[in-house]
């Protein structure tokens, strides 16, 4: 699979994210990006993007479509069902040597991590629900949460 640098333009992350400036028809993983650079402005429309992308109405083959394959595929703590993390990185080395359900908060503030999405799955490969993790105006860590019902939530963590 090849490896991709985005450039500081949104532009070029939008599309990314719509996966047409994909070679081969081939869908690129979340892992294999990097957003380098990026403003206060910059970062508030990217966080926008990923935003829209959430939808309640949502399976696994439609995550996959729309984001390529996950930075990880696990069974959730809870009820062991599938759930998908997306890391969307500043820094292309970063990687979570810990347990990928918990949410790299210091990668986020240290700017190595531009946002986190966790998907979680029904045994019907519909979503439960997707959170979003970034770092907002304010400089502190925010989850945006989607359900299944279309129930939308937005809270400071940390």
């Amino acid at each position: 699979m090849f490896k991709f640098i985005l450039s500081l333009s949104v532009l070029t992350f939008v599309l990314f994210l719509n996966l047409t400036a994909v070679p081969n028809g081939e869908p690129v993983a979340a892992k294999d990006t990097t957003v380098e650079n990026v403003t206060t402005q910059e970062q508030a429309n990217i966080v926008s993007t990923l935003k829209d992308k959430l939808h309640s109405d949502l399976t696994e083959q439609d995550v996959i479509d729309q984001f390529g394959q996950p930075d990880q595929k696990m069974n959730d703590d809870m009820y062991g069902l599938p759930s998908f993390r997306y890391d969307f990185k500043h820094d292309e080395h970063y990687s979570l040597d810990a347990d990928y359900q918990l949410v790299d908060m210091d990668a986020l503030k240290n700017k190595q991590l531009e946002a986190i999405i966790y998907f979680d799955f029904d045994d019907n490969k519909n979503i439960r629900s997707a959170a979003l993790y970034y770092v907002n105006d304010e400089q502190k860590i925010e989850e945006y949460r989607i359900f299944a019902d279309g129930t939308e939530k937005k809270m400071e963590i940390e």
